[in-house]
């Protein structure tokens, strides 16, 4: 119940909610009206639905696009604050997989971010992996976090995967709600 109560989505008074990207079916998230002072997103996992990506720009948002198993979207050539990376991501940067993690992105490609950043993360399932090794000072380097939760749960038998899921939606939970 305790992992429930950690991804039940919250209201806030003052803070309004959009939907940003696909309104119609996967590729669209729910996020606050925020956006103010944001120079930088990550979008990691953009697959071949980058209407989350084009629609952030159009706030003034460069977006850097992280996705090992996708082709450069061609509806994103020629938009200057789309930046795509044909590379994926991981808890640890391993070069020799083309993976690679957010600190080594922030400190690279994202270095002239210095604000607040937004993160939007799906990919199937290694977000546990990269949330469990990202450092506490770069998970603060973010104002949102869309996130597409894949098996929060494990199959039956799976105790330390239930209990490290938990851990990792507390260490989340730290410091951002749902």
């Amino acid at each position: 119940f305790e992992l429930y109560d950690l991804i039940r989505p919250q209201t806030y008074p003052g803070l309004k909610k959009i939907k940003i990207g696909n309104k119609e079916a996967d590729g669209g998230y729910v996020m606050v009206d925020d956006f103010e002072g944001i120079t930088g997103a990550l979008s990691l996992g953009i697959g071949t639905d980058i209407s989350w990506d084009t629609e952030m720009t159009g706030y003034g948002i460069d977006i850097y696009q992280y996705d090992h198993t996708v082709e450069p979207p061609e509806a994103g050539k020629g938009n200057p604050r789309l930046h795509f990376h044909q590379i994926g991501i991981s808890g640890i940067t391993d070069p020799s997989q083309k993976m690679k993690s957010i600190g080594d992105i922030l400190s690279d490609e994202m270095a002239a971010h210095t604000g607040d950043l937004i993160l939007k993360i799906d990919i199937d399932g290694y977000e546990w992996d990269v949330f469990e090794k990202m450092p506490l000072e770069i998970l603060k380097r973010f104002r949102q976090i869309c996130v597409e939760i894949h098996t929060p749960l494990g199959r039956p038998g799976q105790a330390a995967l239930r209990q490290r899921n938990l851990g990792i939606l507390r260490k989340l939970h730290s410091h951002f709600a749902p």
